[in-house]
């Protein structure tokens, strides 16, 4: 059985900035690794005639055999081509304020305290109501609402 070979290589740019993330696989290894924060990555194969690829986002992809590998690795940048890309931005459509929600709720809590009554002994029924009598909804309109707001009290 082969022995495995380890290096550590850091991959850098052209300008020798280091490449966060670079993807390095193993073609006898089923996980490949990635680069540091500082480029750096430990590399591994079975023989030395191996191929190691290396490949990142907007750089020429490299694979290069383990006894080549240098414990620096360059990545050239290349750009991307691909077809015209066009952005459509639409304003939103308009929301209803808050303040007019803000409003609503006090004109629903105003209502509900208005309809109480504190000498009502009786929990179940809405104030004013006796026994199984059924209350009302009251339509609240606020600006800026399509449609009333029913509440039933």
């Amino acid at each position: 059985m082969s022995q495995i070979l380890e290096k550590r290589v850091r991959i850098v740019t052209p300008f020798g900035a280091p490449l966060d993330g670079v993807n390095i696989s193993f073609p006898v290894f089923p996980n490949g690794t990635a680069t540091d924060a500082n480029g750096w990555a430990k590399i591994k194969a079975l023989g030395g005639d191996q191929l190691i690829r290396f490949s990142y986002l907007g750089f020429a992809t490299r694979n290069i055999k383990f006894n080549d590998v240098s414990e620096t690795v360059v990545l050239e940048e290349v750009g991307i081509i691909g077809d015209e890309v066009i952005i459509v931005v639409e304003k939103p459509k308009e929301k209803t304020p808050w303040y007019v929600w803000a409003g609503l709720g006090i004109g629903v809590l105003g209502l509900f305290l208005s309809t109480r009554n504190d000498n009502s002994t009786e929990s179940n029924t809405a104030p004013g109501l006796k026994g199984n009598q059924k209350s009302k909804p009251k339509k609240i309109k606020a600006k800026g609402l399509k449609q009333p707001l029913a509440v039933t009290i």
